[in-house]
């Protein structure tokens, strides 16, 4: 008999710590195209409900912290300099040209 420590679900989710900002103007912006948009970016990014974006929320864009699949038996221990993420996703936000906020996200999505 096997014994699983860690995260463990029936289905295919994810859970996630995110550093980033709401982007919805991108999705209006770019419509069936953002996909594209993001992977040419090459940023992490919670699109939609299922994808693990707040309720009334399309996009947020920065950078993953924590990303633990139901695949994964548990995370890596790993230090993190919040300064540069922070900054990292700043210049990412003043780059697109965006002012809303940069907060921390955390929940679970489809993986």
């Amino acid at each position: 008999m096997k014994t699983r420590l860690g995260f463990v679900s029936n289905s295919s989710t994810a859970s996630f710590v995110l550093v980033g900002f709401v982007a919805d103007e991108l999705v209006e912006q770019f419509g069936d195209e953002i996909y594209e948009r993001l992977e040419d970016l090459n940023v992490d990014y919670l699109y939609g409900l299922e994808g693990g974006a707040p309720r009334g929320t399309e996009l947020v864009i920065g950078e993953y912290l924590l990303y633990i699949s139901s695949d994964d038996y548990a995370a890596e221990t790993d230090s993190i300099d919040w300064h540069s993420i922070r900054n990292k996703v700043e210049e990412l936000r003043n780059e697109l040209g965006l002012s809303t906020p940069i907060r921390i996200y955390s929940g679970m999505c489809a993986s």
